[in-house]
C-alpha cells in the first residue's frame, strides 16, 4: 500500500505543477486537447448537442461535464485569455480521475 501512496503523491504534484505552469496559447497545453474541449463547450453553449449535431469520441457524460465547467468559468473575467479559467478549472477537476485511474 505504501508504494501506491508514493505514486499517487507523485502524480498529484506533477499535475498541480503542470497546472501552475499553465498559460493559454503556450507552455504545457499548446498541443493538448483543452482547446478542443473549449471549442466543444462553446458549440454546446450555442445550442448544438453532442452526438446529434457534432460527433465526439469521448464518453457521453464528458460533454455535459465540460459544459458545466465552461458555464462556471464564464463567471470569472478573462484574465490573460478567454480560455484561461476553463482550462484551469477543467484540469483541476480532472485530477481526481487521474488519481483514481492510477489507483485502479
Amino acid at each position: 500500500m505504501r508504494p501506491l501512496r508514493v505514486w499517487l503523491l507523485l502524480l498529484l504534484t506533477q499535475r498541480i505543477s503542470a497546472i501552475l505552469l499553465l498559460r493559454p496559447g503556450g507552455f504545457l497545453y499548446d498541443f493538448s486537447e483543452y482547446y478542443t474541449f473549449w471549442r466543444y463547450a462553446q458549440l454546446f453553449a450555442e445550442g448544438f448537442w453532442p452526438y446529434r449535431d457534432f460527433w465526439l469520441e469521448y464518453p457521453p457524460l464528458f460533454p455535459l461535464f465540460n459544459q458545466a465547467v465552461y458555464a462556471f468559468s464564464l463567471s470569472f473575467p478573462p484574465l490573460p485569455d478567454a480560455r484561461f479559467w476553463h482550462h484551469l478549472f477543467l484540469s483541476l477537476s480532472l485530477i481526481p480521475f487521474d488519481l483514481a485511474a492510477l489507483a485502479l
